[in-house]
């Protein structure tokens, strides 16, 4: 499979340029029965056409490192970097990102992170370590915190989130709501349904409390967030008391859950 991939997408590609060089990337013309086989859907709908569906197809099932072989480039970087701004660079980039979670290769996933936006790299959340996943986010949620689609950074990530991660983005949230400009494009829905999910048991405590407290500052300025945080509320609550009939409470700490 991987040898075939290879062998389509070099016909596809092009090395153009001696010194500022590029790559010109063509779609296939047709989905061969050979490529069917191989699990080309040519009826999958994409962005850019159903051309362009097949092209990501491709450089989903094709090996990574083919391209540093073809180019001839020292790092992951450097070949998204000649890619175009074209519908079918975009497919190249679709797809490597879906081949980068498939082959689980952190490298191509941390290239790919700096180059494209949040919404389109959030399945490879789940590759990166705590360290690298903390500083990851960080910077996806940089400007835009948790408006529109910064959730898909989040919610793509293994649940629950490490303590650390947790703490970032319950961060996140508080400085959301306590902004007028930010809090009006945040998720309601997701705050209420999504967030008590994901946060570390052991950060649920502190996230009840930071949360009520945002609530009765908040409920004179923008009612519309307080039943959405009552609802977290409640669900952050009840983690905690099936957490403390679990583990039972900690003698060392006041029986506060552990």
């Amino acid at each position: 499979l991987a040898a075939r991939m290879c062998q389509i997408l070099s016909v596809l590609t092009t090395l153009q340029g001696r010194h500022d060089e590029r790559l010109e990337v063509s779609v296939p013309i047709e989905v061969t029965k050979d490529m069917e086989r191989d699990g080309i859907d040519p009826k999958a709908s994409s962005e850019g056409g159903t051309a362009n569906g097949w092209l990501r197809q491709v450089v989903a099932r094709a090996p990574l490192g083919w391209w540093l072989d073809h180019t001839g480039s020292r790092s992951a970087g450097e070949v998204i970097g000649m890619l175009a701004d074209d519908e079918a660079g975009k497919a190249v980039r679709r797809g490597m990102v879906e081949a980068a979670a498939t082959q689980m290769d952190i490298a191509w996933a941390m290239a790919l992170a700096r180059a494209l936006p949040a919404n389109e790299t959030a399945q490879l959340a789940p590759l990166w370590p705590d360290d690298l996943l903390e500083d990851w986010l960080r910077v996806q949620m940089a400007g835009t915190g948790l408006e529109g689609p910064p959730s898909a950074a989040v919610t793509a990530m293994p649940s629950p989130l490490s303590p650390a991660v947790s703490r970032l983005v319950l961060g996140e949230v508080l400085d959301s709501l306590g902004k007028p400009g930010r809090r009006a494009g945040i998720d309601l829905r997701w705050i209420q349904h999504g967030l008590p999910s994901l946060i570390h048991p052991e950060v649920c405590e502190q996230a009840s409390e930071l949360l009520q407290a945002a609530s009765s500052s908040d409920s004179g300025r923008l009612p519309a967030t307080v039943p959405a945080i009552d609802r977290a509320l409640d669900a952050l609550q009840f983690r905690m008391e099936l957490r403390r009939e679990l583990l039972g409470p900690d003698p060392q700490d006041g029986g506060r859950v552990p």
